[in-house]
């Protein structure tokens, strides 16, 4: 197990945020949103641009939790939790405002 990661069914707006879904393959993909404040600098670093487009499920992970850490924002699940691995750690169901 990775790690215990927070689930939200409405992430905030400052959170880097991960949607899971299934692609039609059933392949386990995910959506990274990142705010929008945050996408001129990223920008300027040389962050790829995802663009809001689903991305293998490891890929989306990784790429967000690299920006929450380097941008010091909290990260966030949504979309189908039934997507997630329990293998990578628990999904903890949490309110928008972090609470349970």
């Amino acid at each position: 197990m990775i790690a215990d990661f927070r689930f939200v069914e409405r992430p905030r707006t400052t959170d880097v945020v991960v949607r899971l879904s299934y692609a039609r393959n059933g392949a386990r993909q995910g959506v990274v949103i990142v705010p929008a404040s945050i996408r001129p600098g990223m920008i300027q670093r040389g962050y790829p641009t995802v663009d809001d487009a689903p991305l293998p499920l490891s890929s989306a992970l990784a790429f967000a939790l690299n920006v929450a850490m380097n941008e010091d924002l909290a990260l966030s699940i949504t979309g189908d939790p039934s997507v997630w691995d329990p293998v990578w750690g628990t999904l903890i169901e949490r309110s928008a405002a972090g609470v349970s």
